[in-house]
């Protein structure tokens, strides 16, 4: 985890896509946990990079 990163923060960004990795797997049958993974590192590429206003 980031220094940056609040602790209480980052487990809450943890929490929530743990749950949202369970409704994905229960709800649409996700098996492509490598592929899942993938797609949340791809989306939050950079995000820590960013400036804020």
């Amino acid at each position: 985890m980031p220094a940056e990163l609040d602790p209480e923060r980052g487990a809450r960004i943890v929490m929530a896509l743990l749950h949202g990795f369970v409704l994905q797997r229960v709800a649409f049958g996700l098996d492509d946990t490598d592929g899942f993974i993938q797609d949340v590192r791809v989306l939050f590429a950079g995000v820590g990079n960013r400036r804020r206003h």
